[in-house]
């Protein structure tokens, strides 16, 4: 069976920069754009996507680990898996446990989805070599613990 195309032939970037590939939906202000990293060396994950966007704002906003990142797979067991999408999921189960800590422990009844992406950035793993935020590492790494003390 062969491979199904998704897009055009001559589907092509307006102006192509391989610094600049974020797009959308992740461009959206109101979206949180997650890059991924290589938690084995510290690196950036290659194919991580990168701002600014068209209009400049800092894309990705947070890092996650991207690379053989163990978890389920269907129909049963669990698998080492990389990409973006693998540092989106842990992003998204972090964002799950600030909002059980918010709404149903009470700590911030009405959180709103910006507090939770200031929350993120506030507890972001910074490292010192590096300035923030930035258009590859966003405000840093991922910190659940740290983000939920900065609170």
């Amino acid at each position: 069976m062969g491979l199904k195309q998704w897009n055009r032939p001559d589907t092509r970037f307006l102006q192509p920069d391989p610094a600049t590939t974020v797009t959308l939906p992740e461009t959206a202000p109101s979206v949180l754009t997650v890059g991924g990293y290589n938690h084995l060396n510290d690196s950036l994950y290659p194919p991580s996507g990168r701002g600014p966007t068209r209009t400049g704002r800092i894309k990705p906003e947070i890092t996650a680990p991207a690379v053989n990142v163990f978890g389920p797979v269907s129909p049963e067991g669990y698998q080492a898996r990389s990409g973006t999408s693998a540092a989106a999921a842990l992003t998204a189960g972090a964002c799950a446990q600030i909002l059980q800590w918010a709404i149903p422990d009470g700590n911030m009844v009405r959180i709103t989805q910006a507090n939770l992406k200031a929350m993120l950035a506030r507890g972001a793993f910074r490292r010192p070599e590096t300035d923030y935020p930035n258009n590859s590492w966003g405000f840093g790494q991922l910190d659940v613990i740290e983000s939920l003390e900065e609170s």
